[in-house]
């Protein structure tokens, strides 16, 4: 098949690949699946402070990328939360664009198949993990691949040259594990440094240094943490893509895709069509899928799968296999399989929103996590209860769900202290911790009777 009409098929095709991802992101944004986990904190910490909600140094650049769209907009005066949150939820979905515009701009002119294992590596890692959307390992995850898809070009122009340098500066404080891929980029680097003349050595020196920084920092943080918790979970979280089906099973069938086009073995074809189908089918009967537990400790997927990915591509890059119209099939499959399996699942999400919502409205005051159903819901986190409780109120907060009591006044203690007084009506009852507040209109007419928890 001629190269040039090849290689317009595969832009079509990634171009619908990541506009069925993209529509797995617009369900999730839909039902504030990007407020999960760290995602509400952080929402609200930008809400609040009407600046950038910092945690770890090491993640800055994440940070100021996710959060910059929903500075912007509380530095404009806006003040509707549920606008907000989808502004929230522009500035997440971001990255995803920029990557895949760039992935496209390092491969011009150049066989675009190796793609392949960039719309992989968002299906078994970013969302995998989408109960932490708003998880600076999405960024950096998304990031690797346009670095990794520059450097593999024989020829870099002036405009090639300043694109890998901003992103590798990016890329250096976006996730601790950057200093995985870091190493692979150093590799193929000194390869290049090898095989070039005297001209533009100069330059792969200064990459090479800069990945060495990158490898430096990051591994500094990771033997130096903020919480030495968050070291110890990480770390135990590492075998997690064994036991999430959604970040090992995309891995697998990908891997058997591969070695069919190497080998031409046609029958792990038939395999590779078949297990996306049958976990599909699975999901349909069963959709409780994965719980937010194992889908956050699947970040760890940025040390795990995300490699073994960029050295399958590398494999591919050099041996160039030819992906005809059955490998395209298949792949096909494995998309929408996986893609669907995601919006099935994210129907867990959606029930515990509304659950939560329920709650709220029919209560008035302080409800203890532990007087309702939620305590053993499996896609609840035990530390922002009281952050959703208020975002989902608005525009008028009536009662509160608190959080396990191990974490009663972790990130905050609700029964000594009001936030968002910008943003939310509270009910009269409220008045006793906050005289300031703004009252929400009819209040208290159709509530039980306000409590307070001990």
């Amino acid at each position: 098949m001629n190269s040039r009409k090849t290689n317009s098929y595969d832009l079509i095709f990634f171009t619908l690949s990541f506009i069925g991802i993209s529509l797995c992101l617009l369900n999730s944004f839909s039902i504030d699946k990007h407020l999960s986990a760290d995602g509400v904190n952080y929402f609200i910490g930008v809400l609040e402070q009407k600046n950038f909600m910092h945690i770890d140094w090491s993640r800055y650049h994440a940070q100021y990328i996710n959060q910059f769209p929903l500075l912007l907009a509380v530095k404009a005066g806006i003040t509707n939360i549920k606008v907000l949150s989808w502004i929230y939820a522009f500035g997440i979905y971001l990255p995803y664009v920029l990557s895949f515009v760039l992935c496209l701009y390092a491969l011009r002119g150049l066989d675009k198949q190796i793609m392949f294992f960039y719309i992989a590596s968002i299906i078994a890692v970013n969302l995998s993990s989408d109960y932490i959307l708003a998880g600076e390992h999405q960024i950096m995850a998304l990031f690797t691949w346009p670095i990794l898809f520059l450097l593999v070009r024989k020829h870099w122009s002036l405009f090639d040259i300043i694109t890998l340098m901003v992103l590798l500066v990016i890329y250096s404080r976006l996730y601790q594990s950057a200093f995985f891929p870091s190493i692979v980029y150093i590799i193929i680097l000194i390869f290049r440094y090898k095989a070039k003349e005297k001209k533009g050595k100069s330059m792969i020196i200064t990459f090479i240094l800069m990945n060495l920084v990158i490898i430096i920092m990051n591994s500094w943080t990771i033997f130096s943490p903020l919480s030495p918790e968050n070291r110890g979970s990480f770390l135990m979280s590492l075998t997690n893509f064994i036991i999430n089906p959604d970040s090992l099973l995309p891995l697998f069938v990908f891997c058997m895709l591969l070695i069919y086009r190497l080998l031409d073995w046609k029958w792990l074809l038939f395999i590779s069509i078949a297990i996306p189908v049958a976990y599909l089918i699975y999901r349909l009967a069963f959709p409780e899928g994965i719980d937010a537990g194992l889908s956050f400790g699947s970040r760890t997927n940025t040390i795990t799968v995300l490699p073994i990915l960029i050295l399958l591509s590398l494999v591919f890059w050099k041996m160039k296999p030819f992906v005809g119209n059955l490998s395209r099939l298949a792949i096909s499959v494995y998309l929408v399989s996986f893609l669907s399996v995601n919006i099935i699942q994210s129907g867990n999400w959606r029930n515990y929103k509304e659950e939560v919502k329920e709650i709220l409205i029919e209560n008035s005051g302080f409800i203890s996590m532990e007087s309702t159903n939620l305590l053993n819901n499996q896609y609840k986190w035990s530390w922002n209860n009281s952050q959703i409780s208020l975002v989902w109120s608005y525009p008028c907060v009536k009662s509160v769900i608190l959080n396990e009591k191990r974490f009663a006044s972790f990130p905050f203690d609700p029964q000594k202290k009001i936030i968002l007084k910008d943003y939310l009506k509270y009910d009269p009852i409220y008045k006793a911790i906050d005289p300031g507040i703004q009252l929400c209109e009819n209040a208290g007419l159709y509530q039980k009777p306000g409590n307070m928890v001990d």
